[in-house]
């Protein structure tokens, strides 16, 4: 009879787990994969709206208090507490409210918030937000010379309102939060800061916050040619100075974040033909970002698109790979645009690419 001794079966189970490490690096499996990005993010958006709607303002309180001094993140490394802050807004704004006694209805509603908590910044921040809305409102969504005079009246006096209104928060309240900083920057966009001005006020905001995203998302919105921006992609500097910036934290995943930002507002038809800005660039950051979140499937399917439009096969064939036929649709915005991309990728010779698939435009910085 042959013994097995118990060291005989040691060595067996080191044998076994070597090969098993051996074979997990040469072929990294993808982890489980959470179907997040925007969709798992209205859930909280919604969840704050209804809060805001029935009054309940002491749970609002804990929520915020939780997720800004926790910094909690969704899987795709976005921060929980803009979603609160969208889902505030959101509660008015998506009901298109027609009148100003509708809006100052509201106003009514925030106020109360306030005097109920007037030791917080987080109705302070909602607030300034809601005047920008309001204000956003009168004006109208036109060209410029199709703006009354009482229009412009309205809305200058609004901007101005909800500036005072964060100035105030930040005399009376200690707290500090990454909204406060967020909605001053949608005022100076209104308002049309000089750029000294807006310039001083992003890098305090980005120095304290460097990597609230909206912030950075907010300057380079800024910075296209039809607001403030001299040329064309002056907002590329914002994404290679962020690199700069949150070298210990972010590096070239912001790079990647911002020009993501920008190119799904402007859309994807000959975006790396322009040589402001670079898709070696823009991989990097993407590898990076799945280093830091890999179980995002919004972060990995939209790495996949870029590597598309970018004409990277070899890339997008990887990618596709990790993807399965499971992808993240809202990316793609139908399953017919995901296959043919996919049919593109694992050709070896270069046909004729699709047309790009129409972003769903998140990330809205009015």
């Amino acid at each position: 009879m042959t013994y097995i001794t118990p060291g005989d079966k040691m060595k067996k189970l080191i044998l076994l787990l070597s090969s098993m490490l051996i074979l997990s690096s040469a072929y990294p499996q993808t982890p489980g994969l959470v179907k997040d990005g925007p969709g798992l993010r209205s859930t909280l958006s919604t969840e704050t709206s209804g809060l805001f709607n029935s009054g309940d303002y002491k749970k609002l309180e804990e929520l915020a208090s939780q997720l800004r001094g926790n910094q909690e993140r969704w899987p795709d490394g976005f921060w929980k507490l803009e979603s609160f802050y969208k889902g505030l807004r959101s509660s008015y704004t998506v009901k298109n409210k027609k009148s100003d006694d509708d809006w100052l209805d509201i106003k009514m509603k925030l106020d109360d918030w306030i005097s109920a908590y007037p030791n917080s910044i987080t109705p302070r921040v909602v607030l300034g937000y809601f005047m920008v809305d309001f204000a956003w409102h009168a004006r109208g969504g036109g060209w410029a010379n199709t703006v009354t005079e009482e229009g412009w009246n309205k809305f200058r006096d609004r901007l101005a309102e909800g500036k005072t209104a964060l100035n105030e928060a930040r005399t009376d309240i200690k707290t500090d939060c990454p909204g406060w900083h967020d909605a001053m920057l949608v005022i100076a966009l209104g308002q049309g800061w000089d750029r000294k001005e807006y310039d001083k006020f992003f890098d305090n905001a980005v120095s304290i916050y460097p990597t609230y995203y909206s912030l950075y998302f907010k300057k380079a919105y800024h910075l296209q040619r039809k607001w403030y921006g001299r040329t064309d992609n002056e907002w590329v500097a914002i994404a290679e100075n962020a690199v700069e910036k949150t070298s210990k934290d972010e590096g070239d995943t912001m790079y990647a974040r911002i020009c993501w930002n920008e190119i799904t507002m402007k859309g994807y038809d000959s975006v790396f033909e322009d040589d402001s800005f670079s898709w070696e660039k823009m991989r990097k950051g993407f590898l990076d970002i799945e280093k830091k979140y890999p179980r995002s499937s919004w972060n990995l399917n939209n790495f996949c698109l870029f590597a598309c439009v970018a004409k990277d096969r070899d890339t997008a064939r990887e990618l596709f790979k990790r993807i399965g036929d499971d992808p993240n649709i809202k990316t793609w915005t139908s399953k017919d645009t995901f296959n043919n991309w996919k049919k593109w990728a694992e050709k070896p010779t270069p046909p004729a690419a699709p047309a790009p698939a129409t972003p769903a435009q998140d990330d809205a910085v009015k």
